[in-house]
This record gives C-alpha cells, sequence and structure tokens, in this order.
C-alpha cells in the first residue's frame, strides 16, 4: 500500500477513536482522554491544567504541613478520583501522614546574667544574646573565665589551655575569630566553633559564651539549624561589648540558662494504586511540596522579603507528569503484568523526610516493588540543548532497555548512581531498581521566579511519552534485578579526598551519623559496618552530627586508617578503616 495513504489511514483511524474517547469523558464530566494513546494538544491541557493550580499564588507556595500543601493534596487526589483509581486499604483516604520537627527556636524562659558583688547585669534575649545550634536545654553556673579563643593548637604554637588549673564547671568565656584574624587560608580554620564548644566540654565547662570585639569577624547565625546536633551544655553569643577581650569583672559569676523549643510539622504523601492482581508492584512518583514563602531551607532569594515561591519546574512539573501517567495507565487497554502505585511526596524539600517515612511504612514489602521512576524538575527541557538526563541507569542491568526507546524529542544524557538529592534515593537504599528523570538546574532553581510561563509543555509531553513507553517496555519483561552503583556516595562527597562509603539517614535525629546504607567495596563495607550502624567517632573526633563527620572526613587521605567507634544495637563497637 502507498506508505502516504496509510499514514492517512492511520491519522483518521487514531482521530476517530481519539473523538470517541472525549465523547465518553465528556459525558463522565473528565477533563482528560482516558487513553494510552494520547492526543498532544489535550495532553498539554492535562498538564497545563495541573501545574498552573499547583503552581498558583492561592497554594502560597506547598510548604510541607501548610494550607497550600492540604490544597495540593486534594487536588491531586481528585484527579485520581476522576479517572477510578483508587488506594489500598491501609491508606483508604489516599494519604500517609508523617511528622518531622520544622524548626527549633529558643524561648522566653532562656536567660543569661552576670554577677559580679552585690550588682546583677541581666542580658536582654535576641538583643544582646542569643542561644546557637549547638546548645541544648539545660543550666550552667558558675565563675566566668576567660579563655581567649579556646583552641589548643600546639603544632601552631598556640595553646589556650595552656597552664590553665581548676577549670572544672567554670563558664568559658572565648572569642569567635582566629588568632591571625580574618585569613581565608587561616591554619587555623579547622578550629571552628564546633570544635572550640568541644574543647571546652573536655575541659569541663558548665556553658559557652562567645563573644566579639571585632567588627569584621562573621558572627555565628542566630537560627537554630536542624542539621547540628546539640551539645551537652549551654552555647550562646553576646555581641555586648563589655565581655570582649575578657572585659569583665575578675570575680564574676555567669548563669546561663537556654530552651530550645522543637516545632513539629504533619506532612502527608499520597498514594494511589492500580491493582491488576499482579504479584509486583512499580512505583512512580514525584514530589509536590516546595518552599513556602521561602521559609524553608534553600531559598535562594536574596532580596530579603518574604515572596512565595511558586515552584512550577520544582516539582509541579513532576506531580503533572506522574498524574498524565496515572491517566494513562488507567486508560491502557493492554494487560499489564504488574500493579502500579503512584506516589506524590511531601516533605522532599527539608531533606526527602516523605520518601524515607514511606519507606519506612510501606504497604508492601520492599521485594514485591519491581522498580521505581521519580520525576523531579522535568518542566524546562532546554529548546536548545533538548537534554533528558536520567539517573540511575546503574541500578539494573535492564535499563539497558533505555537504548531501545526512540527519542526524537530530545537528547539522553545517563548517569549510573542511584543515589541523588530527590526521592529515589530513598528506594534505592532499600535495594530498589531506579530511575531519576531531570531536565537540568536553571536560573529560577528555588526562587520565586520558578513560574508555569516558562514551562516547556511540547518537551514535558515528549518525557511523558518516553516513560510511558518506557513502562510498557518493562511490561514484557520479568521483575528485574537491583544492582549497587559505583558511584553510589560520590554526590554526598565531592570535597573530600576519600569516602567511607555510607549513606546518611538524614532524618535521624539523634547524636552520631546513622548509615541509611553501607557501599560494597569502600572502606566502611570493608571494616563490617552495616547498615543502621550509627558512628559516633571517627578517629580523635566526635561526629555528633553531619557536619562533625564531614570535617572530620575532610582530614584524611588515600591510603589513611582511622579507628571509627559506632553503636549497634544499643552496644558501643570500634573498628580501623582503611581509606
Amino acid at each position: 500500500m502507498n506508505m502516504k495513504k496509510l499514514n492517512r489511514l492511520t491519522t483518521i483511524v487514531v482521530g476517530m477513536c481519539l473523538m470517541a474517547s472525549s465523547i465518553v469523558a465528556q459525558k463522565g464530566k473528565l477533563n482528560v482522554i482516558p487513553l494510552s494513546i494520547v492526543e498532544p494538544r489535550q495532553a498539554i491541557t492535562n498538564l497545563k491544567n495541573d501545574i498552573r493550580f499547583l503552581s498558583s499564588d492561592s497554594l502560597e507556595g506547598r510548604a510541607t504541613g501548610s494550607k497550600g500543601e492540604k490544597l495540593a493534596a486534594e487536588y491531586i487526589i481528585g484527579q485520581w478520583k476522576k479517572v477510578g483509581i483508587g488506594t489500598d486499604k491501609m491508606h483508604s483516604d489516599y494519604k500517609q501522614p508523617f511528622t518531622f520537627t520544622q524548626k527549633k527556636a529558643p524561648n522566653a524562659k532562656c536567660e543569661f546574667k552576670m554577677i559580679a558583688g552585690s550588682a546583677t547585669e541581666a542580658f536582654r534575649l535576641g538583643k544582646d544574646y542569643w542561644p546557637l545550634s549547638y546548645s541544648s536545654n539545660s543550666i550552667g553556673f558558675s565563675k566566668a573565665i576567660f579563655m581567649n579563643y579556646g583552641i589548643a593548637a600546639p603544632e601552631l604554637y598556640h595553646n589556650d589551655y595552656d597552664k590553665k588549673l581548676n577549670l572544672d564547671g567554670k563558664v568559658f568565656v572565648m572569642k569567635v575569630g582566629k588568632p591571625d584574624g580574618i585569613n581565608p587560608h587561616s591554619h587555623f580554620n579547622k578550629y571552628d566553633i564546633s570544635y572550640r564548644i568541644d574543647e571546652a566540654i573536655k575541659h569541663g565547662a558548665s556553658a559557652v559564651v562567645f563573644v566579639s570585639d571585632d567588627s569584621q569577624v562573621e558572627i555565628p547565625d542566630s537560627s537554630i539549624s536542624l542539621k547540628i546536633q546539640s551539645r551537652s551544655i549551654p552555647v550562646i553569643f553576646c555581641n555586648n561589648a563589655k565581655l570582649g577581650q575578657g572585659h569583665f569583672p575578675k570575680d564574676a559569676v555567669m548563669f546561663v540558662k537556654t530552651e530550645i523549643d522543637k516545632t513539629e510539622t504533619t506532612g502527608n504523601n499520597l498514594m494511589a494504586f492500580i491493582d491488576n492482581g499482579a504479584e509486583n508492584t512499580v512505583v512512580i512518583g514525584a514530589h509536590y511540596d516546595h518552599l513556602g514563602y521561602g521559609e524553608v531551607s534553600g531559598s535562594l532569594h536574596k532580596h530579603g522579603e518574604k515572596a512565595i515561591h511558586n515552584g512550577a519546574d520544582d516539582n509541579a512539573s513532576g506531580i503533572a507528569a506522574m498524574l498524565e501517567l496515572s491517566r494513562r495507565l488507567k486508560a491502557s487497554t493492554i494487560p499489564q503484568k504488574y500493579n502500579y502505585m503512584f506516589c506524590a511526596f511531601s516533605g522532599e524539600e527539608w531533606g526527602l523526610y516523605g520518601s524515607s517515612s514511606l519507606m519506612k511504612n510501606l504497604p508492601m514489602h520492599t521485594s514485591r516493588i519491581n522498580y521505581m521512576i521519580n520525576m523531579d524538575m522535568v518542566g524546562r527541557l532546554d529548546t536548545a540543548k533538548k537534554t533528558l538526563l536520567i539517573y540511575g541507569t546503574g541500578s539494573s542491568p535492564s535499563w539497558r532497555v533505555i537504548d531501545d526507546i526512540a527519542a526524537t524529542s530530545f537528547t539522553i544524557k545517563k548517569s549510573e548512581s542511584g543515589v541523588g538529592p530527590s526521592d529515589h534515593t530513598s528506594f534505592y537504599k532499600e535495594n530498589i531498581p531506579v530511575l531519576h528523570f531531570f531536565t537540568g538546574q536553571h536560573s529560577d532553581y528555588h526562587k520565586p521566579s520558578d513560574d508555569e510561563k516558562y514551562i516547556n509543555y511540547p518537551g514535558l509531553v515528549s518525557i511523558v511519552d518516553y516513560i510511558f513507553e518506557l513502562t510498557q517496555k518493562m511490561n514484557d519483561k520479568e521483575k528485574i534485578a537491583f544492582t549497587k552503583t559505583k558511584d553510589s556516595d560520590n554526590e554526598s562527597a565531592p570535597r573530600f579526598k576519600v569516602s567511607l562509603g555510607i549513606m546518611p539517614d538524614y532524618v535521624y535525629e539523634g547524636e552520631g551519623v546513622k548509615a541509611d546504607g553501607v557501599t560494597d567495596g569502600k572502606p566502611a563495607a570493608k571494616a563490617g559496618l552495616l547498615k543502621g550502624d550509627i558512628i559516633t567517632q571517627l578517629g580523635s573526633t566526635k561526629t555528633l552530627d553531619m557536619m562533625a563527620y564531614s570535617k572530620a572526613l575532610a582530614n584524611y587521605a588515600k591510603g589513611d586508617k582511622a579507628e571509627v567507634i559506632y553503636m549497634r544495637n544499643g552496644k558501643e563497637m570500634k573498628v580501623v578503616v582503611e581509606f
């Protein structure tokens, strides 16, 4: 048959099918065409409707736990209900809640007083002083002693502890600067605030008061970081000049009381299921939370005032793609070998809190998940470069199928690593094959300017088409195998000469660094460390939090050895690792 006639006939038949389906959709009061083959203009309409709603100002940036997050959740659930996608018995309302610490802040019970003879001077919270992230809820009340910088560095011929006796129980007052002044190449850079606090505790301090008498020295941040583990004593910064250079009465007694309140937030993951009666399930997900008014850590807005971060690309685009895939898979008349679980994660911007929580509360065993597809920022396909990045291609040998799928609208750039700053990481750490789709960074990333008008809808349609075809290619295959990726820890430690080879659990709030995964062939695995171990010391450095762990790791080079102290099932253990 003449090819032109064949193409014309095919177009007519498909068009008639689309028209008939559209009529059915209208009768059912649906806004979408429930076909696995979707006319591009209708697909664009579906995606536009989703992204415009999710990135509208009325949702106020969809911060986890906010009113905007709840509105977004109801919209997503509503889209699933429209096309008849239900959920499992455990989550009849489609929701899986999780709670995490959103904020830490000092309360009005904090006190800082200096008593000299019969005179008492009370300093003002938020005006004269503020607690630092390292501070615990505790009291220090004792004679004050000026410790200069609080640095013991005999190799640099500087030791502020030399010849100082009877330090136990004292309140240590120390300067925040460095002995050689403001110098980016200072040999004292490693002796930072966290080091000085730990050194003070080692020498018996009941509290630490940092001061500054140099206006050019950067003062500590007054906000309480969630990523820094508190120490066992009160730690404050005081900007009152009376305390600088030890300018306070010789026999002064200081009373330091700090109380840090935790603000907990509850977010909701959303889940919908297409139950095909299969033994195994495919997960297709994207996160729907964003940065609110910029109050979530990570905003790159520099103007100071609050502004709605709409997150059209990050990640209304991924949610829209996930919804479109759910419509197509629900409408497909092709027999499916697998069930499909669609996930809209919250808490991603806080550190994968939602997907991490989901993996601890799955409605099925992880062995029943065939693979996971994650879409995060897929709406800005560059019209010149036309590059789609796919991460996780090394997490299963079956991902070679990517090379068999024609991608006419873009070129594909692959990365083997199954670990990255998005929700697929939570699945990879449970030995589940993953793919993460991403169209690349742009100048509007994490800014109020990430708006819907910049979305490349034809490009997004082509990505949805590609992923749908991928699922159908995988539908013909048996359950796929998982493989650990060679470079799985490189992205989390680009600054270091060496890597221990663990994937930290960023949701863990206790003391130490909890291994949420251990990479084969790396020092940790060779030394026998396991997932769930909590590293409390690396070499001579106590690793109370990720910051301390990172700084300790930076001290080592290839070939070095270090003792690792860790907790396993409540028992302290030791092992020597070689980098």
